[in-house]
């Protein structure tokens, strides 16, 4: 038994109930392979494939054994397991970006530096974040700053705050539309000469 989403007859995808009635929705145990045995244990289990990000289920189990008697056909049920509530929630962040690469631009009236990155096929990603340290003539650097406030869509970014003579060092996050943001990715460094 399942509440608050219900499966239409011959349909996978869910719609919502207009109720807060609970509503079964019958998933099958897996049978195994044909010709396996009658009597294989049944590992019990299944899995909810209608189940929506930002739900909560309430889940209730019964076993069902069909069972053949003397040419009559008998099945055989458990009672209703203790309710299970489940919380679906997103705690897991995308891929970390990978493939980051600058190019500084050639104009030296106005320096910049393009950025660009192979992109992640999360299918919930709303996009990348990009952060970038200035690095000193000793190797050391400042701490991170978030150039982009928003995510943005496309993997690459153009770095048009830069200063000649100074040297940058840049990493590309990636977060989904729960809010999750990755690990950064490898560090790129670039340095504008000056003019």
């Amino acid at each position: 038994m399942r509440k608050k989403t219900e499966t239409s007859p011959g349909s996978k995808q869910p719609f919502a109930s207009e109720t807060e009635e609970p509503v079964e929705l019958r998933l099958l145990a897996d049978k195994g392979s044909p010709g396996d045995s009658p009597f294989r244990p049944d590992a019990g289990g299944t899995l909810d494939a209608t189940a929506r990000r930002g739900e909560t289920y309430t889940y209730k189990a019964q076993r069902i054994r069909t069972v053949v008697l003397d040419q009559h056909k008998l099945q055989i049920r458990s009672e209703l397991s203790p309710a299970v509530t489940i919380a679906m929630r997103d705690d897991f962040p995308p891929r970390v970006p990978t493939g980051l690469e600058t190019i500084p631009g050639v104009d030296t009236a106005s320096p910049s530096i393009d950025l660009s990155w192979k992109p992640n096929v999360e299918p919930d990603l709303a996009g990348y974040l990009v952060y970038r340290q200035e690095v000193g003539s000793d190797g050391t650097a400042s701490a991170p700053v978030r150039l982009t406030p928003n995510p943005i869509l496309e993997p690459g970014f153009h770095d048009a705050t830069v200063l000649a003579g100074h040297s940058y060092s840049y990493r590309v996050t990636a977060i989904d539309t729960t809010g999750n943001e990755s690990a950064p990715g490898a560090a790129v460094r670039e340095e504008l000469r000056q003019p």
